[in-house]
Parts: C-alpha cells; sequence; structure tokens
C-alpha cells in the first residue's frame, strides 16, 4: 500500500515543504470540526443554490465563491486552522490569496492539470522547472472519501509537462481534512469514475476521459494560495479572466470586507 504524505497542524514545517516539493501534495488531518464540516454543508444546502450554475449532467458548480458569498469567506477561507496550515506550507514566508475559488456539487473531471494548459502562466515557461513556482489547491471534501470520492494525483507529475507522467496514487481524506496540491499536478476526481487498469490503459494511448456523472451527494470546495510571487501574481490575474467568463464580471472585484480580512492574517491580495 502506498505511503500517503499526512500531516497535522503540529507537523514540522520542513517535512511538509519536502512532500509538496517532492511529491506535489500532501494532507492535512482534522482542519474542520465536524460543527465546522456542517456550517460549509449548510452554504451548499442554502446560499449555493441561489448563485450556482446548473449543468445538464445535473452536476453544479459556483466559480468565484469567495467574492460572492460571505459565509465561504468566513467559513472556508479564512478559518484558523487552515490559514496555520498554510504558514507551514508556506514556511511563514508572504503568500497571497488568487481570488480562485469553486464550489462544486457532483462535478468530477478527467486526467488534467490546474495550469490551464499552460495559459494560467504565460509568459513564464520556466514553471514546470522553478523552485519558486510555488501555487497550491486547496481540496476539501464535505464525506468520508477513505475508498472513494476524493482526489486521485500522478505522483510527482508537477514537475512535468507530460499529462502521462507519474505513478497513480488515490488520496484517502476524511470530511474534516484538507488535500493541498500543487496546480501543475495531474490530478482527476472520483476514483470510481474509472478502474486504475482502464485508467492506465486511457493514458498509454493518449485517450481522453470523459466528464462522468456522480451517483452519490459529492460536495467540494477548491480555492487557492501562493507563495506572493510572479507565478503567483500571474496564475491569479490568468485564472481569475477565466472565472469571470463563467460567471460575471461583476465579481472581479473582491468585497472590501474580505479584503481586509486576508491583509488582517497577514495575506497579501491582487484585486
Amino acid at each position: 500500500m502506498a505511503i500517503i504524505n499526512k500531516f497535522c497542524l503540529n507537523s514540522e514545517n520542513i517535512e511538509v515543504i519536502k512532500a509538496l516539493d517532492q511529491d506535489g501534495y500532501v494532507v492535512f488531518e482534522n482542519i474542520f470540526s465536524d460543527y465546522e464540516v456542517n456550517q460549509i454543508k449548510q452554504i451548499f444546502y442554502n446560499d449555493f443554490p441561489k448563485e450556482c450554475i446548473k449543468r445538464e449532467n445535473g452536476s453544479s458548480i459556483l466559480p468565484n465563491a469567495s467574492h460572492v458569498l460571505e459565509n465561504f469567506q468566513d467559513h472556508v477561507v479564512l478559518n484558523k486552522n487552515l490559514l496555520f496550515a498554510m504558514k507551514k506550507v508556506f514556511n511563514n514566508e508572504e503568500f497571497a490569496y488568487t481570488s480562485h475559488s469553486d464550489m462544486h456539487i457532483n462535478v468530477s473531471s478527467p486526467w488534467h492539470k490546474d495550469d490551464g494548459g499552460g495559459k494560467y502562466f504565460a509568459g513564464l515557461d520556466n514553471y514546470f522547472d522553478s523552485n519558486i513556482c510555488k501555487v497550491f489547491k486547496i481540496g476539501l471534501y464535505l464525506r468520508d472519501c477513505s475508498k472513494f470520492g476524493g482526489l486521485t494525483i500522478k505522483k510527482g507529475s508537477h514537475l512535468k509537462k507530460d499529462i502521462r507522467f507519474g505513478e497513480e496514487q488515490y488520496l484517502p481524506s476524511k470530511a474534516g481534512d484538507i488535500v493541498i496540491f500543487d496546480v501543475r499536478i495531474t490530478h482527476k476526481g472520483d476514483s470510481k469514475s474509472k478502474t486504475g487498469i482502464i485508467s492506465r490503459l486511457i493514458d498509454k494511448l493518449n485517450f481522453k476521459e470523459k466528464k462522468q456523472n456522480i451517483s452519490y451527494e459529492r460536495l467540494s470546495c477548491f480555492f487557492t494560495f501562493g507563495l506572493n510571487n510572479i507565478y503567483t501574481q500571474t496564475f491569479a490575474e490568468k485564472n481569475m479572466n477565466r472565472q469571470v467568463i463563467d460567471k460575471s464580471d461583476k465579481f472581479l472585484s473582491m468585497p472590501k470586507r474580505f479584503r481586509s480580512l486576508l491583509i488582517e492574517n497577514g495575506i497579501s491580495v491582487y484585486f
């Protein structure tokens, strides 16, 4: 059985950073309490339906959630344990909130990288080789994903452009855990969408998988922080352009209250 890079708030910064540099991901356990997980579920049940985009396959998404929903700001992005974990990730160096944030219901994506096919790092041709390209997405899955329903990655693939590179690894997690992964890593959603054998065959033949329908409730949140430098700023600007197209340009500007709270917590912002 593969060893999973699991950490807690008492873990040493150097061990967290080593795992991210080498493998491209870490799992922090017990960041959100059961009560806090339930609070976030209520955002999905009460706030999300008013703003989300519904898809034909029955899934729903809300791009730019942190600019749209105040409860998402308070109960997700600004969670104290989560921010403490991020300080470990960046070894207490200055980091920034990119403004990227999504809420998903029953969404499952095939193998991909969150670099926009290179568009999110336009003009930075060396971003797979740079040791200061540290843009990390946080995945929060509001269910027990010990066996399925969580994230599958290709270990070490954040250092290679080729989407076929890397050993496939499922990352089991619990409802209050967070998965932190490099936006350059090759990953996919629901592990039940394809078996490991079929998935590897698809990789070898270089076929593209189609998005799969989900047969159970899968609530997930994603948002992104990065080391405060040109890589993170470029990612933020290019990614927000995409999110505005997905939703509406009225959501581009960060709410003043949210901006102030991020700055109060020592987090840089670009919008």
